[in-house]
Formats: C-alpha cells, sequence, structure tokens
C-alpha cells in the first residue's frame, strides 16, 4: 500500500510541475507578448506623433493635444502591457484549464487529478463520497498522458513575435533617429515646452510694458528699446522692426532678465523711420514708431548790410559762412538762412554777446532776422529742427561784429609860408588853400583864426574868428581856399600881431566827426618903425624882431604936452635969399622908398609919445 501511495504522490507532483512547467512557459510569452505589444503600438504612436510633428510642424496646439493623447495611450497601455504582465502568478488551476482547453482531449482530467490528488494526499477524501483507488488511478494515469503530450506547441506565439518584431523595429526607428536625426528630439521637446507655454499664454495672458514707445529721433545716434513682459515664463522675446519707407521687416530675439529685455539700435539702425513690435509666443505689443531727422545745419546763409543813409553808399550783400562781420555804426544787418531740415521756431534762437535778444521769422526751413551794428559784439545762432527739442545743431553759429570806427575827415593845407613874419600887407591879404578828403563825405570845412598882439603896452585883446564854408552835397574829395580872412575884424590886423590859424572838416555822419589840419599856421605880423633911426638904418632895425622886442618894452607915460595936437599957425617973413647958386654935387639923392603902413606906424608912435589914450 505504501507504494502506490508513493507513486500517486509521484504522479501528483509530477503534473503540478508539468502544468506550473507550461505556466511559466506562457507567462514568459505573455510578457514579451505584452511588451512587444507596448513597443508596437505605445512606442510606434509616439514615434509615428514624432515623425508627423518633424515632416509636416503642426500647430502648437494641435500638437500638444495630440501628444497628450499619445501620451495617455501610452502610460496606460505601459502600466497595462509592461507594468502589470510581469507581476501575474502561475496558477496550477488556471493552467490545468487552459492545458485542457488547448489539448481538447484531456476533459478536465488535468484539474480534476491536481484537485482530487490533492485532496486525497490530505486526507480529506471520504470513500462514501469518492473511491480513493480511483483518485490514485486517475492521477497515475493523466501524469503518464502529459508526460507523453508536448505542450508548448499548443500555445500559439505568432502574435507575440509579430509584436516583438514591430517593436524591435520601432526601436530601430528610434535608434536610427537619434543618430542620424538627434535634433528631433530636441526639437520636439522644445516645440512641446513652447506649445505648453502657448496654453499658458491663452489661459494667463502677458502684459507688455515698452518704453520710449513713439520717438523721435536723431538720425545714426543711438536709441534703446525697452520692454517688460509681466508674466513671463520664456527666457526670450522678439523685436520686430519695420522699414517704414520700404515695407521689410527684421526681427531679432532678445532675451528676458527677469521679465525685461533692452535691445540697442545704433548705425544703420536708425538711418530710415521705422515701426517696432515686441512678440511673446502668440501675443504682440502695439506697435510704435520711431521718427528719424537730421539735425538742422544751415545749407545757405546771406547778408545784406545797408549803411547808414550818410555814407551814400548801396546796400552790400555777402554770401555764404563768415566768421567776422564789419561794418559801421548804425549799419543795419538783415540776415536770411536757410537750413537742411524744417525749424522749430519756438527753439531757434538768435543772442548777442550781452544776452540781449534778436526776434527770428521762421518759415519752414527758411529764417531771417535783422539787427543794427552798434559795437564790437558776437552773434550766436542756434537753430532747433521741427521734431522739437534734443534736434539742436551741436555747435550754434557764431558771428563776430566789429563796429568799424568812421575815421575823421583828413584835411591839409595847401598853403605855405617861406618865413614866420608877414608884413600887414601880406598879412592881410593872406589867402588860405586846403585840400579835404573823408570816406563818406565831408559837408563843411571851418577856418578859426586867432590873433594876439604881442605889445601889452597897446592894450590890445585877442581877437578871434570862424570863417564856415558849407559843402552840398557832401563830397568825398573837397578843395578850395579862403580869402579876405581877416576883413571887418575890429580891432583890424596891424603889426605885432601874432596870428594862428587852424582849419578843420567835418564829415557829414549824424553825430558829425571832424579833423584839424594836419598843422596849424602861425606868422607875427610886422612892419617898418622908427627904430630904423636908433638901428642906424633907413626905416627899420636891423630885424624886424628886434624892432618888435625894443616896442615891446615899451610904457605909456603921461605928458603934459599932447604932441598931437595941431601948433598954432604964425606967419613968418623974411627977405630972400640972394646969392645962392646951384651946383653940382658928386652924390646923387637917393630915392627912398617908404614901406607900406609906414604912415600908421609913426601915427601910433606919436600917439604913444602924446600919451593919448
Amino acid at each position: 500500500m505504501s507504494e502506490d501511495n508513493h507513486k500517486f504522490r509521484a504522479s501528483h507532483d509530477a503534473i503540478r510541475r508539468i502544468v506550473v512547467a507550461f505556466g511559466r512557459f506562457r507567462w514568459r510569452w505573455s510578457v514579451l507578448h505584452s511588451w512587444g505589444k507596448f513597443g508596437a503600438i505605445g512606442a510606434g504612436l509616439l514615434l509615428a506623433w514624432i515623425l508627423i510633428d518633424w515632416l509636416a510642424k503642426l500647430p502648437l496646439l494641435v500638437l500638444l493635444g495630440s501628444f497628450a493623447v499619445v501620451a495617455l495611450l501610452a502610460l496606460v497601455w505601459f502600466f497595462k502591457w509592461v507594468v502589470i504582465p510581469p507581476f501575474r502568478r502561475v496558477r496550477e488551476e488556471h493552467e490545468a484549464n487552459v492545458i485542457e482547453e488547448l489539448h481538447g482531449n484531456l476533459n478536465t482530467r488535468v484539474i480534476g487529478s491536481l484537485q482530487l490528488g490533492r485532496e486525497a494526499l490530505a486526507d480529506r477524501v471520504s470513500e462514501k463520497t469518492s473511491s480513493p483507488s480511483m483518485i490514485q488511478t486517475l492521477v497515475i494515469d493523466t501524469a503518464e498522458k502529459l508526460s507523453k503530450i508536448n505542450l508548448k506547441p499548443l500555445v500559439s506565439l505568432r502574435r507575440a513575435k509579430q509584436f516583438v518584431m514591430v517593436a524591435l523595429v520601432v526601436a530601430a526607428g528610434y535608434g536610427a533617429l537619434a543618430k542620424f536625426a538627434p535634433s528631433v528630439y530636441t526639437d520636439r521637446a522644445a516645440r512641446l515646452h513652447e506649445a505648453y507655454n502657448v496654453l499658458l499664454d491663452l489661459i494667463f495672458p502677458v502684459d507688455f510694458e515698452v518704453e520710449p514707445k513713439n520717438q523721435r529721433m536723431v538720425r545714426g545716434t543711438e536709441i534703446k528699446l525697452r520692454v517688460t513682459v509681466k508674466g513671463a515664463r520664456r527666457d526670450m522675446v522678439r523685436l520686430v522692426r519695420t522699414n517704414k519707407e520700404t515695407g521689410v521687416e527684421t526681427s531679432s530675439e532678445l532675451k528676458l532678465d527677469e521679465e525685461k529685455a533692452v535691445a540697442i539700435l545704433s548705425g544703420g539702425d536708425t538711418m530710415a523711420d521705422f515701426r517696432y513690435r515686441f512678440e511673446y509666443a502668440n501675443r504682440q505689443s502695439s506697435e510704435y514708431t520711431v521718427e528719424v531727422a537730421d539735425r538742422p545745419a544751415i545749407q545757405a546763409i546771406n547778408f545784406e548790410l545797408e549803411p547808414p543813409i550818410y555814407t551814400g553808399q548801396q546796400p552790400r550783400l555777402l554770401s555764404g559762412r563768415v566768421k567776422k562781420l564789419e561794418g559801421l555804426p548804425d549799419t543795419a544787418v538783415l540776415v536770411s538762412f536757410a537750413a537742411s531740415t524744417k525749424l522749430d521756431e519756438s527753439g531757434t534762437w538768435c543772442k548777442t554777446g550781452n544776452g540781449d535778444t534778436i526776434d527770428i521769422t521762421i518759415n519752414g526751413r527758411y529764417g531771417t532776422f535783422e539787427f543794427p551794428i552798434k559795437e564790437n559784439t558776437t552773434i550766436e545762432l542756434q537753430l532747433r529742427g521741427h521734431f522739437g527739442e534734443g534736434f539742436e545743431m551741436e555747435d550754434p553759429e557764431k558771428i563776430e561784429i566789429i563796429a568799424q570806427e568812421d575815421a575823421a575827415p583828413r584835411i591839409s593845407l595847401t598853403t605855405k609860408l617861406s618865413e614866420d613874419n608877414l608884413v600887414l600887407g601880406q598879412a592881410a591879404g593872406l589867402p588860405i588853400a586846403w585840400r579835404a578828403r573823408d570816406d563818406y563825405g565831408i559837408s563843411e570845412v571851418q577856418l578859426e583864426y586867432t590873433v594876439e598882439n604881442q605889445f601889452e603896452v597897446l592894450g590890445l585883446k585877442d581877437r578871434k574868428g570862424t570863417r564856415p564854408l558849407k559843402l552840398s552835397p557832401a563830397r568825398e574829395r573837397a578843395r578850395g581856399r579862403f580869402t579876405s580872412i581877416f576883413a571887418g575884424m575890429q580891432p583890424p590886423l596891424s603889426p605885432g600881431d601874432k596870428v594862428t590859424i587852424g582849419i578843420k572838416a567835418i564829415d557829414n555822419a549824424p553825430t558829425p566827426r571832424s579833423a584839424d589840419a594836419t598843422r596849424k599856421l602861425v606868422f607875427t605880423v610886422v612892419g617898418t618903425d622908427l627904430g630904423a633911426f636908433v638901428a642906424g638904418q633907413d626905416f627899420g632895425f636891423r630885424s624886424r624882431e628886434e624892432s618888435a622886442l625894443l616896442l615891446t618894452g615899451l610904457k605909456r607915460v603921461k605928458r603934459s604936452t599932447d604932441l598931437m595936437e595941431d601948433p598954432v599957425k604964425t606967419l613968418h617973413t623974411e627977405g630972400r635969399i640972394v646969392g645962392l647958386n646951384r651946383h653940382d654935387v658928386d652924390a646923387a639923392t637917393r630915392a627912398e622908398t617908404v614901406p607900406f603902413g609906414l604912415e600908421e606906424l609913426i601915427s601910433q608912435y606919436f600917439q604913444l609919445l602924446s600919451g593919448a589914450k
């Protein structure tokens, strides 16, 4: 009996081993089948999504949505086909049923042998319900049959192998992309990240703060375009510029630093007007305009100088820039200029060196202003373009104003004296000839004389006089002479007088300027007198100077007898002289000439002796 039990137990164990081995075989291929299925379907679907986006560039939201679906399915399939199958256990009863189902001729022998054998070995079989001997026979017979049956071919491995092959192909596709197009994965990741940000931007939109918005600037200078993207989740923002003239768009990527970015433009980027905006994901800022213009420059300038009326000169025109501007005082200057750009009237000014403002009239890019030349100063002209502040000339135009002094007229005497002493007749009829000139015109010539008597004893006062000569119209050059200078002078000119004659010319300026003669005429009036008897010469001293010196020392003396009174006339008679004969002499009498004015000198001399006043 013990031998039969041993065989029964061995047969039951053999059935279990066969069933478990079959279950493990089927479990292995079930896991391979599940994994292959995931590789073929899950990984294959993801590979197809990658290839489609690589080739067709799906819209970002479509890309994100499709990826979400693929990822969700892949995740579900991963847990279903990859994670769960390895954890399935091999159950003997289930595997026995599978064997019976696959074989078709075992008719529950395997499951019955396992269950009844287990009960029999546990002594839980009652002879009333089951026969132990029949159970042993069933188990032993089933064990023999199973040992003769190859159970592995009963399991169909075709589907599992197909999925594994497809999974290998998919894996090869992933490998090929990684080898020959590695950017496919990074690009898909970047696009997914971008799509995710787009979705967030749709749900939580960002706000733009742009500076300086609309701006006017000097052509070619530097400008900083700043943007703050509030709520930004990316680190890049795009600047898009559009040339207003050509319509060409230019874009550039800017890196955000704490939601802020700055674009610095200069040189060729700021040579023409342009519009600009910032783009972040699917949002963009408002569009602003930057207008560029040149600083104004003087392209042409004219100076119209109108000299004072008294000069008689015509206005003159100067064209082009000048560093110095010269003119007579009261010269009116009209300045007209043309700038390279339109001008801002409020910011264009002209000032003198002392701070006085000169009014300017602006019309587009043209301007005019006027001022009179008064003194030496400077004129500073600053132009501002029509765009306003910031468009001034870098260096204001400076012009030095020089007030030319109107030179005094020049006059010279053409009358020359051979000696400094003139007898009375020569002095009284002396003509004074002159020649004068002036840059703009002589209106008057004046002769002035002073007569000083050198004999104090005579008590004569100094005599002064003026002889004016008007010239109409005024002349730049004039010549003439004065005659009868001393006519009507009281007391009249007499010997012993020292005469000083000066002459000056006066121009026709509003404030007349005059010029004296280059030298004055000074002479002494002399005459022949009784000093000749003292000197031993006829009718005069050794020189007229000596006579004048001697007469200078005389003093008036009061006499009791006035020699100038007519004497009492008496009649004197005497006899005729007889006996007087005519005879010749060796020396003939010399004809004496009486110098001019001698009688007057003798009269003055006797008046002096008689004490007459």
